[in-house]
């Protein structure tokens, strides 16, 4: 594999349509036409026989599944919106119905729905939805997946044939992944793909996209994922979700994300993969996830019949220290990758002397630092597992520190152990012998005349010392000067002679006998300095100490000041400050950068946006005013007082001081269950959020809903309406904040309120109405009559409702009647009632305010009640709160007993059934 130039995770998107035609002819059986005729001139109606073709748009798909018809539903519609025909098909579509020869006809498609589709005009059809439960409902169980099409309005022939373009209503989403650009020691298997936020219905006709969590179910999940399909592509479908760009000023794919639980979070759709992440620096369980789009940038649109191709690139590390929703590492165990021991070598002169060793295990972050300690000759030296050596035996052998993490990293401490023995001529017979210095256990000084590290030094008189560092390698940071010690302090007038192999790394300062002064200098910009920039943030050089012939060495690795701040990027609210947590790296260096005075300092291109605010220097607050629309795009940047090179800029969003939904519908049945509904409130955690209601203006607002028995939650963010008792009309929410300055006491100032308008609706009524057929008088009585009354049922809304335009519905839904069910508005039959009236009688007119005298003649229509109940409604939720049914109407004359006119007012109507709000 190869070693790619960053540490990142990249993904391609390219949307494409997706291909594939189809010719299909269907034909079979019809449903009957129960309009009415058209009252204008289209001719004579005449019979015909249309043969329909579908045709599936786009360019050819890579599966056979995605042209399956296994059924379709055809709905022919006039221009009055009437439907003519409607009928569900299973085999190939010749249909019979009947036509006027000079109207022109709309021919409407919905190819795999599985079932039989219900409208009842034109309107209907064209709002029609789709819902599944879940995922995989959205293809059939040979793949068939859901169409759709129409076509223009046209004359149609008797003997006619028409095409019908159909349009896949869900997006295909292909993921592949790309790993030759991943370092060679890591290795990433992918465990599982997920689809998430899928729409779980479509609207067939209209534009589509998931308008609340409700509207969302997790989409198809695959596991145990192999190379060959990563390679292949896995494929995902899901239903159009039209959510637009959202975050146009996006230049990272890092930041198209959200908060969680922001409705954005729960709305747009996204890919998720779980991966297990293996290298000798760390290991776990890592998540990936990104929403899909046309871009990854600003755009979350998935339409409907294309064609999402994603690569997934990763590179060098595999983005594991991106820490953002993008990637989260929060299972990555960090693992051992250097030790170092100091001292690295002992001189033992008794037997039974015991000594420490001190390990340092690199990163400080990794997860298991235990080590296990070991020998190479336990008869000269042995070591505990706190790493204290303990001499046993003359000679000399190794004390080894290993990591226990199952990377196996050992560092080496040389053990030198110098005992008298009186059987050894070799032996100083004293061992106190003056040469020996007063520390005989430190193996670092060169005046011990068995010091193991000095073998030569008897040899060459010239020479009798040779320079040794005290330690092998050290760590600086640039910028910074530092005295690298010798081992032990050499005589004075020892010539010493200093170089460094990369002075843009290491310059040598000076020398003297207790060690070589070096500076790390401040590395500068590649346009400064192109050829010895470093490219990473950290390098390294070697500096050497010679005498004579002698040398020693020492590596200097060399750290770039920087400033890290644990927000890649943020979302801070107007008035509010922000706390930037941040941490200076090299942390080895932090202290002594403070103690110099070179601290943070915070600030801003943009000038609304205080720093430093309440005199600490990492808390910030925008301070925009109302000409600037929110949200914000810009950048904070923090960098270093004195050291003007280390800079680092946070990607920053001002949002608006509170955001609330800015339209919630209600729907007031006439259950006994709640509504509850989301606020799609956005503030900051500390704000204290105050509510309050429009008050009503007689016209478009009505106050208070509910008389106050509504119910907020700030931390589940819902509001809760009680049911039956709220009442029906338009009413204005209005939710307040305050800011940390104190942006927001007064009411008129902008951005501290946000408003939500809230429509309550009334729930659909039924109305029973009795037509009179005739009226006759009872034989042998002169003032008797009996009317004769077919038995319609309406559907009517509430006149002030929001739902529905005042007047008729048709909706033609299933009532009962005395205890029969009828699926059309008539029961087509016939009652007769029996009224008497006496001369004189005043009898009040339905809903009029004139009467009339009887004087022998009774009015037309006479006044009566009986009971409708409603079967079946979607409109309808929720359960009666008694046995009883729904709703009681009174059920009156169906024309000119409401009114003198043919047309009853049913405004009027409701009027007395539900007099409007005062």
């Amino acid at each position: 594999m190869k070693q790619g130039k960053e540490s990142n995770l990249w993904v391609a998107v390219k949307m494409a349509t997706f291909a594939l035609l189809l010719t299909i002819t269907l034909a079979g059986c019809s449903s009957e036409n129960t309009m009415e005729d058209p009252q204008d001139d289209y001719g004579e109606k005449e019979k015909a026989q249309l043969k329909i073709n579908l045709v599936l748009e786009g360019t050819k798909a890579e599966t056979y599944n995605d042209q399956l018809i296994e059924n379709v539903n055809i709905f022919i519609t006039d221009e009055m919106g009437n439907i003519t025909y409607k009928g569900y098909h299973k085999s190939v579509l010749e249909i019979q119905t009947e036509i006027y020869p000079q109207m022109k006809y709309t021919i409407y498609a919905i190819a795999n729905a599985g079932r039989e589709l219900e409208a009842r005009d034109a309107e209907e059809v064209e709002n029609l939805e789709i819902t599944i439960p879940d995922i995989s409902y959205l293809k059939s169980s040979s793949g068939a997946m859901l169409m759709s099409g129409k076509t223009d309005p046209q004359k149609l022939d008797t003997k006619g044939e028409t095409t019908i373009y159909l349009t896949r209503c869900v997006s295909k989403i292909t993921v592949k992944a790309d790993f030759a650009q991943l370092k060679e020691d890591v290795e990433i298997e992918i465990q599982s793909i997920k689809l998430l936020n899928a729409p779980n219905s479509i609207k067939l006709y209209k534009p589509n996209k998931i308008l609340s969590p409700q509207g969302s179910i997790n989409g198809k999940a695959e596991y145990n994922i192999t190379t060959l399909q990563l390679q292949k592509g896995i494929t995902f479908y899901q239903f159009e979700n039209l959510q637009g760009t959202l975050q146009p000023q996006n230049t990272q794919q890092q930041q198209k994300q959200w908060p969680e639980g922001s409705l954005q979070s729960k709305t747009c759709s996204y890919i998720e993969l779980s991966a297990t992440y293996t290298s000798p620096r760390k290991y776990g369980e890592i998540l990936y996830r990104f929403y899909l789009g046309e871009d990854m940038l600003g755009n979350y649109d998935i339409k409907r019949n294309t064609q999402l191709n994603i690569i997934v690139n990763f590179i060098n590390e595999g983005a594991v220290d991106e820490n953002t929703w993008r990637v989260d590492n929060g299972e990555i165990i960090d693992l051992v990758t250097e030790i170092q021991l100091s001292p690295t070598s002992l001189v033992f002169t008794e037997q039974g002397t015991t000594l420490p060793i001190t390990a340092q295990v690199y990163p400080s972050t990794a997860q298991n630092k235990t080590l296990e300690w070991y020998t190479s000759d336990a008869t000269v030296a042995e070591a505990d597992n706190l790493g204290n050596v303990t001499a046993r035996g003359r000679g000399e052998c190794q004390i080894y520190a290993k990591s226990t993490d199952g990377t196996e990293i050992v560092a080496t401490c040389s053990v030198f152990v110098n005992i008298q023995d009186p059987n050894d001529p070799d032996t100083p017979e004293n061992p106190d012998n003056p040469d020996t210095p007063e520390n005989p256990d430190n193996p670092q000084n060169p005046d011990t005349p068995d010091n193991p590290q000095n073998p030569d030094t008897p040899e060459n008189p010239d020479n009798p010392y040779l320079p040794q560092f005290e330690q092998k390698e050290i760590k600086m940071y640039d910028g910074q000067k530092c005295l690298v010690k010798f081992a032990a302090e050499l005589p004075e007038g020892t010539e010493i002679i200093a170089e460094s192999n990369n002075e843009q790394i290491i310059k040598i300062i000076s020398t003297s006998t207790t060690g070589i002064t070096v500076e790390a200098p401040i590395w500068q910009s590649s346009a400064e300095n192109p050829a010895d920039s470093p490219s990473s943030s950290t390098a390294q050089a070697t500096i050497t100490a010679r005498i004579g012939d002698k040398t020693t060495q020492c590596l200097v690795i060399v750290e770039k000041v920087r400033i890290k701040a644990a927000q890649t990027q943020m979302e801070i609210y107007n008035h509010f400050y922000q706390d930037i947590e941040y941490t200076i790296l090299p942390q080895f260096a932090a202290k002594e950068l403070t103690e110099q005075g070179i601290t943070l300092k915070t600030s801003s291109i943009n000038k609304e946006i205080t720093t430093a605010y309440e005199g600490i220097e990492e808390r910030i607050i925008p301070q925009i005013g109302a000409e600037t629309q929110l949200p914000l795009q810009t950048n904070i940047k923090l960098s270093l007082i004195g050291r003007p090179d280390v800079e680092t800029l946070i990607p920053t969003t001002i949002k608006p001081m509170i955001k609330i939904a800015e339209e919630i519908i209600v729907n007031a049945n006439l259950g006994n269950s709640n509504v509850e509904k989301s606020l799609a409130l956005d503030s900051h955690p500390r704000a204290q959020i105050k509510f309050s209601w429009t008050p009503a203006d007689g016209i478009q607002y009505y106050g208070n809903p509910g008389e106050g028995d509504y119910e907020i939650s700030v931390a589940q963010n819902i509001i809760i309406f009680p049911v039956p008792n709220s009442a029906n009309g338009l009413y204005r929410l209005n939710a307040t904040v305050t800011g940390d300055d104190n942006y927001g006491q007064n009411a008129t100032e902008t951005d501290a309120t946000a408003h939500c308008n809230i429509s309550i609706y009334e729930t659909i009524y039924l109305t029973g109405i009795s037509k009179t057929i005739e009226r006759n008088r009872v034989e042998g009585e002169q003032h008797t009559w009996e009317y004769t009354n077919e038995i319609v049922a309406k559907w009517l809304s509430h006149p002030n409702s929001l739902l529905y335009p005042q007047g008729e519905l048709n909706l033609n839904l299933p009532f009962s009647y005395n205890g029969e069910t009828y699926t059309e508005n008539h029961t087509g039959k016939t009652e007769t009632f029996t009224f008497t009236f006496e001369k004189g009688e005043e009898l009040r007119m339905a809903l009029e305010t004139e009467s009339i005298t009887y004087n022998g003649t009774p009015p037309q229509y006479y006044l009566e009640y009986f009971k409708l109940q409603p079967v079946e409604s979607p409109y309808i939720t929720g359960n009666p709160a008694t046995e009883e049914p729904y709703l009681y109407i009174y059920s009156r004359p169906f024309v000119s007993g409401f009114s003198k006119t043919p047309t009853p007012n049913w405004e009027k109507i409701f009027e007395i059934i539900y007099p409007k709000r005062r």
